[in-house]
């Protein structure tokens, strides 16, 4: 073969490498630039994903015998902002009915017991009622409707509680009407062993503090005045108190 054939192969071949080169450098960036267009896409889809679900969480509603994390986060935040409720399992139960009870009573809402936006509103804001005394004792509020746990003048809980609905009621052949009494009184007798049979029905390990007036736990505690006179609370919520001692023997019951 002639030297200017072979120079001519030779043309043609280093053109024929330029070319594959360039046709896969080409491919190479297509490439890559759909990689990078899918993991975008993946990106903004989780990131979308994201607001989606913390959007369905702040519209979510909660009611008794809802379950999952939902309910779990909003166990938490009222335990966190001194709404009682045991333990926080997941399970919008009794407990964390009252605990609900108690948040709506302490900020003006309907005593419905479900958590829609106007709880969540309630509960962002964190506060808790305000006790009427300083020191450390407990308060039974009438207008509210709720029993606060006093500590260096401060509330550190709040419970759900009922108390004398105003109706009238007979008693050995007598007439009376539901009242609370209010004052200041100190817890004079006890009874720690479970239900006691009282003259108008049965108290869960009652702390007497004025006469026959005490506190106590009811199977029964709405979120509405319900008693003969006592301050209802849930049985949990009075194994509590005395398993925390925040009432014993000459504690003060402050009752406005």
């Amino acid at each position: 073969m002639s030297r200017p054939a072979r120079r001519a192969i030779a043309r043609l071949s280093a053109t024929s490498v330029r070319r594959r080169r360039f046709v896969q450098s080409g491919f190479v960036t297509a490439a890559g630039a759909v990689l990078t267009a899918l993991e975008g896409a993946e990106d903004g889809f989780a990131r979308g994903k994201a607001q989606r679900d913390a959007a369905d969480a702040r519209s979510a509603i909660y009611r008794h015998g809802n379950s999952g994390e939902g309910v779990s986060g909003l166990q938490h935040r009222l335990a966190s902002s001194g709404y009682w409720l045991g333990t926080a399992d997941g399970t919008f139960g009794h407990l964390t009915q009252q605990a609900v009870f108690a948040l709506q009573k302490a900020h003006g809402l309907a005593r419905d017991g479900v958590v829609g936006p106007n709880v969540r509103a309630a509960l962002a804001e964190g506060a808790r009622p305000q006790p009427a005394a300083g020191g450390d004792h407990v308060e039974v509020h009438l207008g509210s409707q709720l029993l606060l746990v006093v500590r260096g003048g401060s509330t550190s809980l709040v419970l759900n509680t009922s108390t004398a609905n105003g109706e009238q009621y007979q008693f050995q052949g007598r007439t009376y009407t539901a009242v609370t009494r209010t004052g200041d009184f100190t817890v004079w007798l006890q009874h720690a062993d479970g239900w006691k049979n009282g003259e108008l029905g049965q108290m869960w390990r009652p702390m007497f503090y004025s006469g026959n007036y005490a506190i106590h736990g009811s199977r029964s505690v709405p979120p509405i005045p319900a008693s003969h006179g006592c301050a209802r609370v849930s049985v949990a919520a009075m194994d509590m108190i005395w398993a925390e001692s925040l009432l014993r023997m000459d504690s003060r019951v402050l009752v406005v």
